[in-house]
């Protein structure tokens, strides 16, 4: 047995075929090279009992068909047999993602091995990764990161920008944005990692209770349901009053009026406040105390001129402040009075304001602010009627003249059965 190695234009090979340039340096124009054989992709198709790494130049591609072992022979140049099918070996002039779009033949998967792959533009980033049993895709822009899906003319849009809230959005021909779960999975409102708002599979919705019983269950704990801003309305056939029973679920009356009005409180009379002597102030809020004439559960106190509510039910508040402002002529001066009753020191429940322009009724210039409200009060609750001037002085010439007249003001509650 015999070893050895073959050299050509070499006296000393070292490898099993060693072949070395006749030219390695200068201007010779004599060709140097290894011409691979060249054969068109029928031959290449044609080839039987082809051995592992077998390499060949194809020269001609409109001969043949991209099937069988030449079903990667779509292109002219160098091919190596992988055992099963000829295999493009790769130049730099090849197509590759960088350079070229192309298609898919099949599913495709990229190994990442823990490392995340990242499509950036400057300091804007699209990117894709795991992190421990977690996958991430993310979008990251200097000043926004936005998500956006499009069907046809219809586009949804999830995106932050900095120092701004996080927004999720439709435009475009979507006709509705909706939230929801497939399931019978409820869905929950999160601030500061605590549920405040569960909507439940039944369609129940509870504000401070992930279990609510009720189309709307409120568990409001220490801090009462306020509504605000609310329009008044005198009691008719066309409204009907609600109640609460003993587990705070609201029902409505079955009758829709009330029954008989029963007067227990009438106040009224009393002497003239007089701005001017300094008995109210401008800008203050004044509980306006009236002379008792009817207290028949004896709940009006005409010493502070508080009504403190005898029992739990439906009362009708009735309130009515007179200022009057005579001296002067009329100029475009002016003040205001606000008027109206206050429940339980929570601010104003009912109230009105009045513009009073100096001179403009000359000797007869009064103003009435008139207050009504049905409520449901609770026993042990406070309400009282309040006035408050502005710009008090703009009302007369002489603030002795500005005076709340409480002979001819008002406070009456009346218990609805």
């Amino acid at each position: 047995m015999v070893f050895s190695q073959t050299g050509i234009n070499t006296p000393n090979p070292t490898s099993t075929l060693d072949i070395t340039a006749k030219n390695a340096t200068g201007t010779s124009t004599t060709v140097d090279g290894l011409l691979i054989p060249r054969v068109d992709r029928q031959r290449a198709q044609s080839m039987t009992s082809i051995p592992t790494s077998t390499l060949i130049y194809v020269n001609n591609i409109a001969t043949g068909t991209q099937t069988g072992i030449a079903a990667n022979i779509n292109t002219i140049g160098y091919y190596s047999f992988d055992g099963s099918a000829w295999v493009k070996i790769n130049t730099g002039s090849d197509v590759n993602i960088y350079n070229s779009n192309g298609t898919l033949t099949g599913a495709r998967v990229v190994t990442t091995g823990g490392n995340p792959l990242f499509f950036t533009n400057g300091s804007n980033n699209v990117n894709m990764g795991t992190n421990g049993n977690m996958s991430i895709v993310g979008a990251v822009g200097s000043s926004r990161g936005a998500f956006k899906a499009t069907g046809g003319a219809a586009n949804l849009n999830l995106f932050v920008d900095d120092n701004f809230p996080a927004q999720v959005a439709s435009d475009g021909t979507s006709t509705q944005l909706s939230i929801g779960t497939l399931t019978g999975t409820p869905v929950n409102i999160k601030t500061n990692t605590i549920d405040r708002v569960t909507v439940t599979s039944a369609g129940n919705v509870g504000i401070g209770t992930a279990t609510p019983n009720r189309v709307l269950e409120v568990s409001a704990n220490s801090n009462p349901i306020r509504m605000t801003n609310l329009p008044t309305a005198s009691i008719s056939a066309s409204l009907q009053p609600l109640g609460i029973d003993a587990n705070g679920d609201i029902y409505k009356s079955a009758s829709t009026t009330f029954g008989a009005a029963s007067l227990i409180v009438d106040a009224s009379g009393g002497s003239d406040l007089v701005f001017g002597a300094g008995q109210f102030a401008d800008q203050s809020t004044n509980i306006l105390i009236l002379n008792e004439n009817t207290d028949t559960q004896n709940a009006y106190n005409p010493a502070t001129g508080l009504f403190t509510v005898p029992a739990d039910g439906w009362y009708l508040l009735f309130a009515r402040i007179r200022l009057e402002a005579t001296g002067g002529t009329f100029d475009g001066a002016m003040g205001t009075l606000v008027g109206g009753i206050i429940i339980n020191g929570a601010g104003a429940f009912t109230s009105s304001t009045i513009p009073v322009f100096r001179g403009a009724n000359g000797a007869f210039n009064f103003s009435d602010s008139n207050n009504h409200i049905t409520v449901w009060l609770k026993q042990g609750q406070t309400v009282f009627p309040f006035f408050n001037t502005t710009s008090t002085s703009n009302m007369s010439n002489n603030n002795n003249n500005i005076k709340i007249r409480r002979l001819f003001s008002a406070f009456q509650v009346y218990k609805l059965q």
